[in-house]
């Protein structure tokens, strides 16, 4: 009698361990492939993103406005926010993840700023150039910076600062941040 229940606990506890070390490598298995999966999907976002980011050099008026004086008259200041505006506003729409997008111009240390509740604004900041941000960014050199940022909201965001280098691709000439939402 003790030998069959020497046995048969014997058999049970080898299954147990056997089926438990199975299950953890399955487990283990499929947490790898999810792990990967999420992170290749993250990886093609941001690869997206950088896409849309480096449409920036596809507008003749975004360049423009980065490398030139900003005009002098108020219609023609109007008239170019106006351009600026729909440039932005065709790479807001891109991606319905993106709820914002500003431009940062080095030479006229000038602001434009587009948000999905079409509001846009632009104005001179001469202080984005002390924040934080703007010497990771530099420090970067043409790569991409990825940063969380929570408005003090309970929804966070994510924020994509890349710098835009002039015609000679060396000089940098102004920074985008775009703001995605992935909720």
């Amino acid at each position: 009698m003790i030998i069959i229940i020497g046995t048969i606990f014997s058999i049970g506890s080898f299954s147990y361990i056997y089926l438990s070390k199975v299950t953890e490598n399955e487990i283990n298995s499929y947490s790898d492939i999810i792990i990967d999966q999420i992170s290749q999907s993250f990886e093609d976002s941001f690869s997206g993103v950088d896409s849309i980011i480096n449409l920036v050099y596809n507008y003749q008026v975004l360049k423009d406005v980065m490398e030139k004086d900003i005009p002098t008259s108020d219609f023609e200041r109007l008239t170019l926010a106006h351009q600026v505006s729909d440039a932005m506003l065709n790479i807001a729409m891109l991606r319905k993840d993106i709820e914002a997008i500003t431009l940062y111009t080095i030479k006229n240390k000038y602001v434009y700023n587009y948000s999905k509740t079409a509001t846009f604004d632009y104005g001179k900041d001469d202080f984005f150039t002390q924040k934080n941000w703007y010497e990771k960014v530099v420090n970067y050199d043409g790569k991409i910076l990825v940063q969380l940022e929570n408005n003090h909201s309970v929804d966070q965001s994510i924020v994509i600062y890349k710098m835009i280098k002039g015609r000679d691709l060396k000089k940098p000439i102004g920074v985008i941040r775009v703001g995605l939402n992935f909720d």
